[in-house]
């Protein structure tokens, strides 16, 4: 009797097993769903604000400049309605004063408007012009739920001045909310860091005080991670949850997200609803368990009553412990799926010595048609996938290594199934391996899988992980079907050979890229690369991509990530920086000579005075003048004459060696040059090699009573910079210089003070 009831006992304990087995493994598919899906809307709403960010970044830097022109009112509206057509869910973007009313806006009915709460504009006046600020839900300007983000305006003073504004409506976040719900009792929320909700789906769910002490909410924030899985409630008293949360972070000045709040995004499941089949049959299993333990104790029982039946209550128990023995036997016949035990013989000829009744499910087959000849599950594989997994079982059989793979199957009668194997070696007799594993359908896994993918169709660009293992080596163990616009390469080409992605990156940009890599393998750092990838029909393209690490198993690292082309906001923002830098020319430069013009010139000299008086090295200024170039006009023609002022500045230029010394048209026939740490006599030394230099060009000037050719005249001042003092007052000096060399027969240089 003790032994029949440790078979009970042992039949019990099996069956809880399988059943927690069952559980923790709907666990685990729902966590890896939830947090795949809080990645996706985190990607997106990450993509949005830094873009909202930068474009209004682009209007402070633009703004003052635009307030000071006659025509800069119009170009300002321009700009604000290319930056709501360019972010979408933008609704309008706006320029608000001091006292928050809309004095700019994309829409011109929102001008003269309030746009703002009080505590929006409390936070406003003391933040910084580097963070971006985020409101709670307001009912917007134009009638409907919004969000406003927005960067605080300030003077060189650091006064405040008003700010730049974009607004999100509320139900444009909602569509991306909705489409990561995959079940009728998920729910999808934007959150403040404060605990405030921004939004939440569907429609009427109720999560206030989501910030109270034991929320899932609450539990994320104490963990102090980036992205985390949660049980507990939205709110006190609501339902048991499974939540996947994501925090927008919050950084400081000069990163890529600056919020002065963080943003919490949260993907969840109702508890029980998630587990509602697994309790049905965890109902049918432990009711049929406990009826053949009632139905057995009572023969127990009445056996011990009735001694005088010993010897047929013996058999009975025989019986029944023959029966039990024979259903432990049957147990891994239960168990979904395969164990098994295959064996590869020297010869190459394979075969299962044992394999349970699961075959027929896995393979189709019976364990006895496989028990001397493996051949028949080999034609079963489908033939994309053969030549794989064989090449892994002799790369298993040669090293010994754990085999596991994931392949397809074709059944007569069921079709195409996905399977998932794994088993350990062991070397046998006669230079055999024999493996001992289990081989489970993954199906449904798999369609749950292209699920997502069919979900992630509709978010541009790719979702992905990839492991860096220690011996260099790189696996994808997902990534969507987005990546085929990303990289030019399907989802199932980088599952077969990572490296593939490799070669699509540009050479040039391709070992910043591996570095960059290697740094954030090391400290486990966030990924951040723009660069570009050659795609074999589109050309060239540039991509940002940016992934989270953690380290995994055997000291791998695996990235969580998203890829998405830029090419087109890349291409954008080069032509604005050349338009720029051409406008820059223009601003600066004269258009003559090729130098800086006057307007340089007098930025320059500021700069240099203020970095001279600090450090407290000379500033020395040249001034200089081309001698009786009137006469020189008079006989050779404005056209020569332009020539002449050409060749003088390419000489004065070509003498100038370090790359902060400048020379400068400083109006008509005159020239200047700044020389900064330079001394009295290194001013001299400079300026004597400058009227040199003019000389020996040798421009014939018949009309010169001084040498017969093009000369010039210089005056040199130097000092050290003071407080007291004034950038004018060196100017002045050098002035004073030239019209001394002049008055002593010109071609000479006269240095202040000598």
């Amino acid at each position: 009797m003790s032994w029949l009831l440790l078979a009970w006992l042992m039949l019990g304990v099996l069956l809880v097993l399988m059943l927690w087995q069952t559980h923790r493994q709907i666990e685990a598919r729902e966590r890896d769903v939830l947090e795949q899906q809080a990645q996706v809307l985190r990607q997106q709403m990450q993509v949005d604000i830094r873009m909202i960010y930068l474009g209004l970044g682009k209007l402070m830097e633009r703004l003052p400049d635009w307030q000071q022109r006659t025509d800069g009112a119009q170009e300002l509206q321009w700009q604000l309605q290319t930056l709501e057509a360019a972010v979408g869910g933008v609704r309008s973007v706006s320029v608000l004063d001091a006292d928050g009313i809309v004095i700019a806006s994309s829409r011109s009915q929102l001008v003269g408007l309030r746009s703002a709460t009080r505590d929006d504009a409390v936070r406003r006046r003391s933040s910084s012009s580097d963070f971006l600020l985020v409101s709670t839900p307001i009912v917007g300007a134009l009638g409907r739920p919004t969000v406003i983000l927005s960067r605080a305006l300030r003077d060189a003073h650091g006064a405040y001045g008003g700010a730049v504004a974009a607004s999100i409506e509320v139900d444009e976040l909602r569509a991306s909310f909705e489409a990561v719900r995959y079940a009728h009792d998920m729910i999808a929320s934007l959150i403040h860091g404060d605990g405030n909700r921004v939004l939440a789906v569907p429609v009427g769910t109720d999560e206030s005080q989501m910030g109270t002490a034991g929320t899932a909410f609450a539990q994320h924030q104490e963990s102090g991670k980036a992205s985390s899985v949660q049980l507990g409630t939205m709110r006190p008293g609501g339902k048991q949850r499974l939540v996947a949360l994501s925090t927008l972070s919050t950084l400081g000045p000069g990163d890529a997200l600056p919020l002065d709040r963080p943003l919490v995004l949260a993907v969840g499941r109702d508890w029980q609803a998630m587990f509602a089949p697994w309790r049905r049959e965890l109902v049918v299993v432990l009711g049929a368990y406990l009826l053949t333990l009632l139905v057995a104790g009572g023969g127990m029982l009445s056996a011990g009553r009735r001694s005088q039946l010993a010897e047929r209550q013996r058999a009975q128990v025989q019986a029944e412990a023959e029966r039990l023995h024979q259903m432990l036997e049957r147990l891994p016949e239960n168990v979904p799926g395969m164990i098994y035990q295959y064996r590869l013989d020297a010869d190459g000829s394979s075969r299962f010595p044992y394999s349970t009744e699961g075959v027929r499910e896995i393979y189709g087959l019976a364990p006895e048609a496989v028990r001397e000849d493996a051949s028949a599950v080999l034609a079963r594989l489908h033939p994309r996938d053969l030549d794989r997994v064989l090449q892994g079982i002799q790369e298993s059989a040669r090293t010994l290594g754990v085999w596991e793979d994931e392949y397809r199957v074709l059944l007569p009668d069921r079709g195409l199934r996905w399977v998932h194997g794994i088993a350990r070696p062991q070397r046998v007799e006669a230079g055999g391996v024999l493996w001992h594993g289990y081989i489970h359908d993954v199906t449904e896994q798999r369609q749950v899988r292209e699920r997502l993918d069919r979900l992630l169709r509709n978010v541009p660009g790719a979702l992905f992980q990839i492991q860096l293992h220690r011996d260099g080596s790189k696996r994808f163990p997902y990534v969507s079907a987005g990546v085929k616009s990303v990289y030019g390469l399907s989802p199932q080409e980088l599952y077969e050979d990572a490296g593939r992605l490799q070669a699509r990156i540009h050479p040039e940009d391709l070992p910043e890229w591996l570095a960059s890599t290697v740094v954030s393998a090391r400290d486990l750092s966030l990924w951040e690369q723009e660069f570009r990838v050659r795609l074999p029909e589109r050309g060239e393209r540039w991509i940002h991509a940016i992934a989270q690490p953690e380290r995994i198993h055997d000291d791998a690292v695996q990235w969580y990530g998203y890829a998405y082309d830029v090419t087109e906001a890349k291409q954008q923002q080069l032509r604005l920086e050349a338009t720029e830098r051409q406008l820059r020319e223009l601003a600066y430069v004269d258009g003559l000579t090729g130098v800086a013009n006057r307007r340089h010139f007098d930025e320059q000299l500021q700069i240099e005075w203020r970095r001279c008086e600090r450090s407290g090295q000379p500033l020395s200024l040249l001034m200089i003048d081309i001698d009786h170039f009137k006469h020189y006009n008079d006989q050779y023609g404005h056209q020569q004459g332009d020539g002449c002022l050409q060749a003088v500045a390419g000489a004065l230029r070509t003498v100038l060696g370090r790359a902060h010394d400048l020379v400068a048209r400083y109006g008509g026939e005159e020239f200047v040059c700044l020389l900064p740490e330079v001394d009295a006599a290194g001013a001299l030394s400079v300026a004597e090699s400058l009227r040199t230099a003019v000389q020996a060009l040798q421009l014939p000037h018949a009309s010169s009573p001084v040498a017969g050719v093009v000369t010039v005249s210089i005056g040199a001042a130097s000092g050290v910079p003071r407080e007291d003092g004034k950038p004018a007052d060196l100017l002045a000096r050098a002035d004073a210089s030239l019209y001394r060399a002049k008055s002593e027969g010109r071609n000479r240089v006269a240095l202040d003070g000598a």
